[in-house]
């Protein structure tokens, strides 16, 4: 098969509406955080049906100054799945708390409630499961744990904003989700992340938190401390413009990884996670499992396809500890692959990288064929 121009593993998508947004925001003279900032946390807000969302730089802050306002700090212990971005490990340590890693569940990726509740300690003062790849991890479990040791879930829904459990927004089942805008999502505000709440003192907290210890910009009184993780209203009007292109890429995302698992799943050498469309959840990058991950990923990189490995364990990454084993994050990283998933992609792309895996696995099988051959013909003779 020849190779075409390259197919990035993803893309972001902006378009002439973004920039109309930017440009009504420059003439405005309204360029930082203002009424268009207020304009998209309400937005927000009406679509995940909470009452309060808060803007702020990125989905790291968002999940530390989270774990602030619920005065988290030196000293405490919160608890994070190994198997996650290491913004969420981070986010943890900006508050100045100590992350303790644990396992994820093989079926989903997402945090092992069993491994959470072996984990608590006196000094554990906050569960974090992250909704990973729009995967719902077990609230259920999770909610139980947290009433029985008082401790508050904060949820990071960085990669699963408009994915749905059962009719709720996956992020709001808590008193605080965090979710990302940051280009690799399915919209962006280049950087950028909120936190949603239903709590207004919560919020207020937030508020002081984000912008120096006030709850209005004009207050030169500061009764409470805080820092500057304000938002912009440029950022704000290119979250406009890509917010009501919401709903068709979740829809484009969802088409998009059924294609593949079309093509795909009849490939031995491939596996899906499995995705409960009906119940609401959305993928936020099409994932596959392989044992030859790496050598698949070089082979697709030489035909012109990008592709992205699964995240290293965060108990192997600079300064975090797992409180067990993990072995269920360290299979996950050997063999997790994303593939190209940008809402640009077209069928006929998709169907060029499934072409492309189906080649690497026709050669891969050629090769055992003529390795098992060889093995035969070098048998000495009975």
């Amino acid at each position: 098969m020849e190779t075409r121009e390259k197919i990035y593993q993803w893309q972001p998508v902006v378009g002439q509406e973004e920039i109309d947004e930017v440009v009504a925001a420059v003439e405005s003279s309204w360029i930082t955080e203002a009424h268009r900032t207020r304009h998209l946390e309400e937005l927000l807000a009406s679509w995940l049906n909470v009452e309060h969302v808060v803007l702020t730089n990125n989905g790291t802050v968002a999940i530390a100054l989270a774990l602030i306002a619920l005065g988290i700090g030196h000293g405490d212990e919160v608890i994070i799945p190994d198997m996650t971005f290491v913004g969420t490990g981070n986010a943890v340590k900006l508050a100045g708390a100590k992350p303790v890693v644990v396992d994820v569940r093989p079926q989903d990726v997402t945090i092992d409630p069993r491994e959470v509740e072996r984990a608590i300690s006196k000094r554990t003062k906050a569960i974090i499961p992250v909704h990973l790849n729009g995967r719902s991890a077990e609230m259920r479990t999770l909610k139980s744990i947290s009433k029985q040791f008082l401790l508050p879930i904060v949820e990071d829904a960085a990669q699963a904003l408009g994915s749905r459990r059962q009719g709720r927004m996956l992020g709001t089942e808590s008193v605080v989700g965090c979710f990302s805008l940051a280009t690799t999502k399915i919209i962006t505000t280049g950087q950028g992340g909120f936190i949603a709440t239903n709590d207004s003192d919560f919020k207020k907290r937030l508020t002081e938190l984000k912008d120096q210890g006030r709850l209005h910009r004009s207050w030169n009184h500061h009764p409470a401390p805080g820092f500057n993780f304000k938002f912009t209203d440029l950022q704000a009007a290119i979250g406009i413009a890509q917010f009501k292109k919401l709903p068709d890429r979740l829809q484009r995302m969802k088409a998009i990884y059924s294609r593949y698992r079309e093509r795909l799943e009849a490939l031995p050498a491939v596996t899906f996670l499995d995705f409960d469309f009906e119940s609401g959840l959305s993928p936020w990058f099409v994932d596959i499992y392989v044992h030859e991950r790496d050598e698949l990923a070089a082979f697709l990189d030489n035909m012109g396809v990008q592709t992205r490995p699964f995240y290293p364990p965060l108990h192997t990454q600079y300064d975090f500890h797992a409180a067990d084993a993990c072995p269920q994050s360290i299979r996950f990283s050997r063999t997790g692959l994303w593939l190209p998933s940008s809402v640009s992609l077209t069928d006929e792309q998709i169907d060029y990288v499934c072409e492309a895996i189906e080649v690497f696995y026709d050669h891969q099988s050629g090769e055992k064929i003529r390795s098992k051959e060889k093995e035969t013909q070098d048998e000495p003779a009975g």
